[in-house]
């Protein structure tokens, strides 16, 4: 690729992004997966867009570094969609993944049912959040290590916190 990424002969599977890729990248259309470790080395990535076809984003492919700002997902993606800058399945019932440099206070929308395993974990930023009564599930590591955290407020429907979902907060 001419920005350096590297793809399968298809250019459906994105297998790396070269730590010179700049503050944007956006996979192209043809793309419906990503490897782990995709974004490791993009220290100065601030924004992702997904593509239409992007099917499958293992936690492990996004990057984790606190200048990442926000994941885009275009109208047309069958499988995600985003809020904000943040990562939720397509019909935003799951938030999946909060980029790490998120900072201030966060309100779950209203229909969402469940935060995602390791979803905020590491966002050393996020002051607040605030769960709607329709949040029943929070995965394990959901806040992990979320350090500038002062408030919770937990919605009435809450039903299951997973296993370190609060630690080091």
């Amino acid at each position: 690729d001419s920005n350096g990424a590297l793809y399968d002969k298809d250019k459906t599977f994105l297998h790396f992004v070269p730590s010179n890729i700049g503050s944007s990248f956006y996979i192209p259309d043809t793309v419906t997966g990503m490897q782990v470790g995709t974004f490791d080395d993009c220290k100065e990535l601030t924004k992702l867009v997904l593509s239409t076809a992007m099917s499958s984003v293992p936690f492990e492919s996004l990057p984790v570094f606190h200048t990442f700002l926000t994941i885009e997902v275009p109208a047309g993606n069958k499988h995600f969609s985003s809020h904000n800058g943040i990562l939720y399945d397509r019909t935003m019932s799951k938030l999946i993944f909060c980029p790490r440099g998120f900072s201030g206070a966060y309100e779950v929308p209203g229909n969402v049912v469940t935060i995602g395993d390791k979803a905020f974990a590491k966002c050393k930023g996020l002051s607040s959040v605030s769960f709607p009564d329709s949040v029943s599930s929070i995965g394990f590591d959901a806040f992990r290590d979320c350090s500038g955290m002062t408030q919770v407020t937990f919605g009435s429907g809450l039903q299951t916190i997973g296993t370190a979902a609060f630690e080091g907060t």
